[in-house]
């Protein structure tokens, strides 16, 4: 698919991209080839209609993406996913999801109900990038089946604490019993500590 190639504005960006695109690649989930800009300035990321989002996708000139993204470390997993969607996913695993997660649509003016917004929330959550306010189902087990479902494999949120989705629960590994601890680390909070 070609090579993934990055622009930021800062330094500081550029890490950031860094560890996005290693969140991918340590799940295995591979990401297609195009352009991913990071820009420092909100107003950098006005999409072609005028309007100013935390990112938008378009079509470069050789057909590949282009990606702009305007924000923190949970938005640009997120939007990068999408990207993942639109490379990695069948119209059947897009089906299961939605019929999981209890949806009739895969694009919908209402995030809540878009298929496309609950993947790219949950593939964000599942690579640590925290946990999505902008759709429902958004507990542990919820979120971690529906990783599981479309990935087919444990999302890194859980596995590098030493959790693991069991019998629909979220539990401590090699425990039936354990419960897991209700907070799951952020992008942009220190993971916490288990004991």
């Amino acid at each position: 698919e070609g090579e993934l190639v990055v622009h930021g504005d800062t330094p500081e960006l550029l890490a950031d991209a860094e560890w996005a695109v290693g969140r991918f690649a340590a799940a295995g989930l591979e990401l297609p080839g195009g352009e991913l800009h990071l820009h420092d300035d909100r107003a950098d990321c006005a999409a072609p209609d005028g309007r100013v989002r935390n990112g938008y996708m378009g079509g470069g000139a050789d057909g590949r993406f282009v990606l702009h993204v305007c924000t923190n470390r949970s938005v640009l997993l997120h939007e990068l996913a999408h990207l993942w969607d639109n490379h990695a996913m069948t119209d059947e695993l897009r089906d299961d999801l939605m019929e999981l997660r209890g949806l009739e649509t895969w694009n919908h003016a209402s995030w809540n109900k878009a298929g496309g917004e609950h993947l790219a929330s949950i593939i964000a959550w599942g690579l640590g990038g925290g946990r999505p306010t902008s759709i429902t189902q958004i507990d542990d087990a919820s979120l971690a089946a529906a990783y599981e479902l479309v990935t087919g494999n444990a999302p890194l949120t859980l596995t590098e604490h030493g959790l693991a989705l069991v019998d629909g629960r979220v539990r401590v590994v090699g425990s039936d019993e354990t419960p897991a601890p209700a907070l799951v680390p952020s992008a942009d909070q220190p993971a916490p500590e288990f004991a």
